[in-house]
């Protein structure tokens, strides 16, 4: 159980850091056999399938799990589930002087480096909450990626960034998916996490309006 806990943690201590490619997926791993192994088969197959999710091969996991629980209901739908790598927050546009009258760069150099500090953790964050909606992979490598989430900050002041969070293809970087977004204080994590929350919420709700889509159109 110990053990458990602490690779959980540590996989969303340190969730998709690219310069580890197997990283997470071999956290999860851990996870899962420390969950059978403490008979603790609904957290195994979620950390199996959050292996599988993550570019593992965990075929012969799977079987091994289902020789003892079956899957569950959402096996197929997770394991179908599109697979993102979130990007770094852009602040191209702020940087580059592409700025409204009260920009981030009028605002003090403390409070500009104090926000650059938490973009880790804002893209962290994003991870953690798409990982939790159960409606999305989330990869470490564009390379293992159906999309790429990007955040694009357009304007920054008094803590607040305002821009747009998009879904783009990871090779041609079309566009699939855009909308307007705000986070409201970048340097307090609650606000962010329930910024964050919201724009997950959002694609979420796209993604079965794309599902309802498709059906419509196969009948």
């Amino acid at each position: 159980d110990e053990a458990f806990d602490l690779l959980t943690q540590a996989s969303k201590l340190d969730s998709g850091n690219a310069a580890i490619p197997s990283g997470n997926a071999l956290i999860h791993q851990g996870a899962m056999i420390a969950a059978f192994q403490g008979q603790r088969y609904e957290d195994a197959w979620d950390q199996a399938i959050l292996a599988a999710q993550s570019g593992q091969d965990m075929s012969a996991y799977f079987k091994q799990i289902e020789a003892v629980s079956p899957r569950p209901d959402d096996f197929d739908a997770r394991l179908a589930a599109p697979r993102v790598f979130v990007a770094d927050l852009d602040m191209t546009r702020l940087i580059t002087g592409d700025l409204s009258p009260s920009s981030f760069l009028d605002t003090s150099s403390v409070e500009i480096n104090r926000a650059q500090q938490e973009l880790p953790e804002v893209r962290r964050l994003y991870i953690l909450a798409l990982v939790e909606s159960r409606h999305f992979a989330v990869v470490n490598q564009v390379a293992l990626a159906t999309h790429v989430l990007l955040v694009q900050a357009d304007s920054f002041e008094d803590g607040e960034i305002n821009g747009y969070f998009k879904l783009v293809h990871p090779t041609s970087s079309e566009e699939i998916y855009s909308r307007q977004m705000s986070l409201s204080d970048i340097t307090t994590p609650s606000a962010i996490r329930s910024d964050v929350a919201l724009h997950i919420k959002y694609l979420e709700t796209w993604l079965e309006q794309q599902g309802q889509e498709q059906g419509d159109g196969g009948r």
